[in-house]
């Protein structure tokens, strides 16, 4: 599903049989299989590029409907092994209004950015437990010659799972001599 970045999509994915559970947590859903391997399995993997969103397997019921969100083109995958015909599901999906994340930039002396505010009270009051969103958000710190960043973070959701969020920090440019 790609809409050359302009959308979100959604997916909505109803399930099916045995020897492997789906899990869904704040972070998404991933597959549990004890003793059959994986890809002896037949399941559905929900990627955005080479990011993992989601994995699906087995009798979900408990779980539906479910809805997984992307601001990034989505593939979904379907592993189907052999014999493979145990496994059936159905995939809708619509396209809506993308949410973007704001520019901003912070300058000496401080600065802070809470990514509630970025993204609105609509898109945080409408999102239930079985709803996941994928978005990507890079923001620029301009950093004065001379002058060295901190960065203090602190996350509102009580979260035991890195794969609920995650922040990188990099360089775009590089000083000569050390500086």
């Amino acid at each position: 599903f790609d809409r050359a970045g302009h959308d979100t999509e959604n997916v909505a994915l109803p399930g099916s049989r045995k020897y492997c559970r789906s899990f869904c947590g704040s972070s998404g859903c991933r597959c549990e299989s004890r003793y059959t391997p994986l890809d002896q399995i037949d399941h559905l993997s929900l990627v955005t590029g080479s990011t993992p969103i989601a994995c699906l397997c087995g009798f979900f019921p408990d779980i539906l409907p479910i809805t997984f969100e992307s601001h990034t083109p989505l593939m979904l995958v379907y592993h189907a092994t052999k014999g493979g015909h145990e496994f059936s599901y159905s995939a809708k999906f619509h396209f809506q209004s993308k949410v973007t994340c704001s520019n901003f930039t912070i300058g000496p002396p401080s600065g802070s950015i809470r990514w509630r505010e970025i993204l609105g009270p609509a898109f945080v009051s409408s999102r239930n437990s079985q709803h996941y969103t994928h978005f990507q958000c890079s923001w620029h710190l301009h950093i004065p010659h001379r002058y060295k960043v901190a960065v203090d973070f602190v996350s509102e959701e009580n979260e035991e799972d890195c794969r609920t969020w995650n922040l990188t920090l990099w360089s775009t440019t590089s000083r000569k001599g050390g500086e």
